[in-house]
């Protein structure tokens, strides 16, 4: 829904997921300067085993190019149906 809300589904999941806290989930949010560039968060999850779950806010929702992608979860009302595509 927000940035606030993305993180504390980041700490959810380092809360269940202790092991991989810090890691397994990022929260990939455009004012952040560390999601941009060939080393950034949003290239580490199109190329890397980790982080396996991209938690984003309007960023990730349209025109993302990652084939790896198994599930993807809206957590907020979405109504558009451009995001879900055909």
């Amino acid at each position: 829904m927000n940035i606030p809300h993305a993180r504390r589904m980041k700490e959810i999941f380092d809360e269940l997921y202790p092991q991989h806290a810090g890691e397994i989930a990022k929260v990939i949010v455009s004012n952040d300067p560390r999601t941009y560039g060939k080393t950034g968060l949003l290239a580490q999850f199109k190329r890397n085993d980790l982080p396996r779950i991209a938690i984003s806010v309007g960023m990730l929702d349209t025109g993302v190019d990652i084939l790896e992608v198994v599930n993807l979860v809206f957590a907020k009302p979405v109504f558009s149906y451009t995001r879900f595509g055909r």
